[in-house]
């Protein structure tokens, strides 16, 4: 109501329309064709509401112990709610990222392949950005939801720590590549040493 009368004073209205228009009319219902519902789209958008969810949760826990305050999934559901509400995409998008920032700080990447897992889950979220088309060529359903970042990086993390810290079948102690790495140049070094000495 501010804006229109502002605009009226500024002379940028038009309320000629108004003047044709009926007394009484009902809304046109779906002026923009009738809703579809696309399988991937829904994939998509789920994942990244899961991950949002997750952060909030471990966020309203713990603020639930500081202040002292028993958090109830009651609780919890009034948070969620609240937090939904009041985000903008922008924001939203910018918190998850945020997030996952802080999340990885806890992290462990000693003797294990969370480094790995991070590295190619980050590579795969940037793809849509690098190569926008990249994943024209898959099917539609599938490429919907990998042309989201959130997605990309969020299938691909969970796949690979199922697979490297989950199925533990096979697996050994410094079985990282960065391990195996560090210890080929102790390696070397020692042989160096065996070779300086004689």
């Amino acid at each position: 109501m501010v804006g229109t009368v502002i605009a009226a004073v500024a002379g940028r209205t038009d309320f000629s329309d108004v003047g044709r228009a009926k007394l009484i009319a009902l809304p046109t219902f779906f002026p923009s064709g009738t809703p579809t519902f696309e399988v991937g789209a829904i994939v998509s958008m789920t994942i990244v509401i899961l991950v949002i969810m997750t952060e909030n949760i471990a966020d309203i826990l713990p603020i639930g112990e500081i202040v002292g305050t028993e958090v109830d999934s009651g609780r919890v559901a009034d948070g969620l709610r609240a937090d939904m509400a009041a985000t903008a995409a922008v924001v939203l998008f910018g918190s998850v990222a945020a997030s996952g920032i802080r999340t990885l700080t806890r992290v462990r990447f000693h003797d294990n392949l969370n480094m790995l897992i991070v590295a190619v889950a980050i590579a795969a979220g940037l793809i849509p950005i690098a190569a926008p088309t990249f994943w024209d060529a898959f099917p539609e359903s599938f490429a919907v939801i990998m042309h989201s970042g959130i997605s990309a990086t969020a299938i691909v993390a969970i796949l690979l720590n199922l697979l490297f810290n989950e199925l533990t079948i096979g697996n050994r102690s410094g079985a990282s590549v960065f391990a195996a790495a560090q210890d080929e140049r102790d390696g070397l070094g020692e042989r160096i040493d065996d070779d300086i000495r004689d």
